[in-house]
């Protein structure tokens, strides 16, 4: 991000790791990496994106392309301002005096354990 004049605090980045680092050991692995950067909700997409290594074309020595790069810190600058709205709104609700988290649970998910989206 440097490289491109971008700037980002230390929460910033902890932030995003903290979201993606399921074995919680503080940083992200290849695997969490995906998850940060590859489509979740399209598995022929992630699988195109994933089978790119496997192409005669990859060459692991040669940089990344200035627009990958580019769409790269993009998606991290989205990432980050996702992260900061998300726990503002979390510090908000907390501080409403009549939220109770399962009371509030148990109100979404009509008295079941668990919620769907039609919940929503």
């Amino acid at each position: 991000m440097n490289k491109h004049h971008r700037t980002a605090g230390l929460s910033d980045g902890n932030d995003i790791v903290k979201e993606y680092d399921s074995d919680l050991d503080g940083a992200l692995n290849y695997e969490e990496f995906c998850m940060l950067v590859l489509p979740a909700c399209s598995a022929s997409l992630r699988s195109t994106a994933e089978n790119r290594r496997h192409s005669p074309y990859y060459r692991i020595d040669e940089p990344l392309r200035y627009d990958a790069e580019m769409s790269l810190v993009g998606l991290i600058e989205k990432e980050m301002r996702f992260q900061r709205i998300r726990n503002d709104q979390k510090r908000q609700l907390v501080t409403c005096p009549d939220f109770i988290k399962i009371r509030t649970f148990n109100d979404i998910s009509r008295g079941y354990h668990s919620i769907c989206m039609t919940d929503l």
